[in-house]
C-alpha cells in the first residue's frame, strides 16, 4: 500500500473533511478516544468574555456613578413618586372640623345677638326668698240695678216718643293680684349679679342698655329663650304688664299667652301713641312651688297654680300704665 493510502481516512458520519483535505472551520474531528473539551473551552470562554465586559464597563463608569439600567430605574421610580399627591396639608385634613367650628362659632354668636341676652345674664341675680298669694283686694260694693225707665213721653200728641234714659253705670270690678313692696328702681351693669329680696320680683335694679334687650321689645319669648329680671324689669317700669310661665309649657297654652297679649286693651296713652297693648310673656323658673304662672305690674302681682285666660286678660287690662308706674307714658 502506498503512503498515500495510509494516509487516506474515510469521511466521518458528520460529513467532516478527511485529514488532509482543505481545513475546516471547525478544526480536525476530535478523536473519540480522547474525552472533548471543547464545551468546557466555551463555556470557560463566554463566562472569560462576559466577566471582561462587565469589567471593561466597570472601568469605564467612574466610581459612585449609576449604570444606564440604574438611571432607567432611578428614572421609572422618580415617575411613579411623581403620580403620588404631596401629603395633605393640616386645613386640608381638618377642614371640615375647622368649618364646622366656625359654623358653630357664627350660629351662637348669631342666636346672642338676636336673643339680646346671653346665659350669664339671665343667671345674673338671686332671689332671697319665692314669694306667695298676697292678701287679695277686697271685692268692690255692686252698685244696685238701675230702675226700670218709666216710660214717659218727651212730647204728648201723636207721634210721642219715649224720652232717652242714661245707660246704667258699669259695676265695679274687683282688681286683680295684690300689693307688693317697692324693690327701688335703680340701673345696674348687666355684668353684676343682682339679689332680690322676692321672686318673682315687681320692680328693683334693672338693666338700661336698650336695643330691645332691657327693656324687652314687646313679644312672646318661647321656653328656648333665657331672660332674667334684670331685662324685663325695665318693662314694668315704662307700664308694661309681664306674663310669666314656669318651665316649657305646651303649645296650647303659648297660643293662649299670645292672645292675651293681642286681646288686651291698650291703655288711654297706648292706645294713642303706640297702637298696641303693653303686654308680653316671659319664661321665669324662679316660682314657688305652688306657683307656675304670673302676671306682674310695678308694685303688683297675680300668683296662680294653673294658667287662667281670662284673669291674666283682666289684670293686663288693670294694670297696664297702672297709677303706681314709675314712668307712664312710653311705649
Amino acid at each position: 500500500m502506498s503512503k498515500k493510502s495510509r494516509t487516506f481516512q474515510p469521511p466521518t458520519a458528520s460529513g467532516s473533511t478527511p485529514t488532509g483535505g482543505p481545513s475546516s472551520a471547525s478544526g480536525p474531528a476530535p478523536d473519540p478516544a480522547v474525552p472533548s473539551t471543547r464545551s468546557a473551552t466555551s463555556a470557560a470562554t463566554g463566562a472569560s468574555t462576559s466577566a471582561s465586559t462587565s469589567a471593561s464597563t466597570s472601568a469605564s463608569s467612574p466610581a459612585g456613578t449609576p449604570s444606564a439600567t440604574s438611571r432607567s430605574a432611578a428614572r421609572r421610580r422618580a415617575v411613579g413618586d411623581s403620580k403620588v399627591g404631596a401629603p395633605p396639608t393640616f386645613f386640608e385634613r381638618y377642614r371640615l372640623l375647622i368649618v364646622g367650628a366656625i359654623a358653630v362659632a357664627l350660629i351662637a354668636g348669631a342666636a346672642w345677638v338676636v336673643n339680646g341676652v346671653s346665659s350669664t345674664s339671665a343667671s345674673a341675680f338671686a332671689c332671697e326668698s319665692l314669694m306667695t298669694p298676697g292678701p287679695t283686694d277686697p271685692v268692690p260694693t255692686q252698685k244696685p240695678a238701675a230702675a226700670e225707665p218709666t216710660g214717659a213721653l218727651a212730647s204728648t200728641g201723636p207721634g210721642a216718643s219715649v224720652a232717652p234714659t242714661a245707660a246704667p253705670e258699669p259695676q265695679p270690678t274687683q282688681r286683680l293680684g295684690f300689693t307688693t313692696e317697692d324693690l327701688g328702681r335703680g340701673h345696674i351693669d348687666p355684668s353684676h349679679k343682682q339679689q332680690y329680696a322676692f321672686c318673682p320680683p315687681t320692680g328693683g335694679p334693672h338693666y338700661n342698655v336698650g336695643g330691645g334687650i332691657a327693656p324687652l321689645a314687646r313679644d312672646f319669648y318661647p321656653p328656648t329663650q333665657a331672660l332674667g329680671p334684670g331685662n324685663w324689669i325695665h318693662n314694668l317700669e315704662h307700664g308694661y304688664v309681664v306674663l310669666l310661665y314656669k318651665g316649657a309649657i305646651t303649645d296650647e297654652v303659648q297660643q293662649q299667652l299670645r292672645d292675651v297679649m293681642a286681646e288686651a286693651t291698650p291703655s288711654g296713652y297706648s292706645s294713642a301713641n303706640c297702637g298696641y297693648s303693653k303686654v308680653i310673656a316671659v319664661r321665669f323658673d324662679d316660682m314657688d312651688p305652688g306657683v307656675n304662672f304670673a302676671a306682674v305690674a310695678w308694685d303688683r302681682a297675680l300668683l296662680l297654680d294653673q294658667f287662667d285666660k281670662q284673669a291674666f286678660l283682666t289684670f293686663a287690662n288693670q294694670w297696664q300704665d297702672g297709677p303706681q308706674t314709675p314712668e307712664p307714658g312710653l311705649c
